[in-house]
């Protein structure tokens, strides 16, 4: 009976020591950032600022060894939403900018942004970019979580700004220029800053100013989204309720 006992234990030990060395060189990290945003409205700042968290979490690569297999991150949280009093509502979400600048003949955004790589993207590390076959070693993660400092993001690079034309009606949602915002929410309003900041506090509940619809987003269809009048979107594009509700 003792010598069950003692080879249990030690199965256990063996079991938990293998768990332990398994969760230090693939290690699921998680962060929390506020992203801020500024915006003029006929000569009055509006600001509109909200914590969520990202969960990123590494595996072993299946053709390499030595290298991580890295998921774009799990979000936890809300849409940031800036409150322009009665021009309305604009939501930065989840996903990111399908705007396409015809005269250029290009996508409007250099590169990819949603909430979950912002992180990334605001510490100029590229391998943000949200494909999950791409390798980002998991201390480039504790740097960004380890940065303190207020950052001011290139507002182009910010994931996709969407705004509803009728707070009522879930199909009037379109797409926002974030060079441009008075094409859409009308003359003497512009986007004046973007800043990211890494912190502790806790995630940002879904603001009051949402419409019921909205809080209540389970079982809508998806949006179709569509673009301001400057622009126009390359592709058509869906809105899912995870783009403004992360798990």
């Amino acid at each position: 009976m003792r010598r069950s006992v003692k080879i249990l234990a030690i199965v256990a030990a063996l079991v938990l020591a293998g768990y332990v060395a398994y969760s230090l060189i693939y290690p699921t990290i998680s962060l929390r950032y506020r992203l801020t945003l500024d915006v003029d409205v006929d000569g009055v700042t509006h600001t509109g600022s909200g914590v969520v968290e990202v969960v990123y979490k590494f595996e072993p690569h299946p053709f390499n060894i030595d290298d991580f297999q890295f998921y774009p991150g799990h979000l936890h949280g809300n849409a940031i939403t800036v409150d322009l009093g009665d021009r309305g509502l604009l939501f930065v979400v989840d996903t990111g900018s399908f705007l396409y600048d015809p005269g250029a003949r290009q996508p409007f955004a250099p590169r990819y942004t949603n909430l979950r790589a912002l992180p990334l993207r605001a510490n100029d590390f590229d391998d943000g970019d949200p494909r999950p076959e791409l390798v980002v070693d998991p201390k480039t993660i504790m740097a960004v979580k380890l940065n303190r400092q207020p950052i001011d993001f290139p507002p182009k690079e910010l994931p996709m700004l969407v705004r509803f034309r009728f707070l009522g009606d879930p199909p009037s949602v379109e797409q926002v220029n974030p060079l441009d915002l008075a094409s859409t929410f009308g003359p003497g309003v512009r986007l004046l800053r973007a800043t990211f900041q890494i912190t502790d506090e806790p995630v940002t509940p879904i603001p009051d100013i949402w419409p019921k619809w909205l809080v209540e987003y389970k079982d809508h269809p998806d949006l179709p989204i569509g673009s301001g009048p400057l622009m126009r979107v390359s592709f058509t594009t869906l809105l899912h309720r995870r783009d403004f509700k992360g798990e």
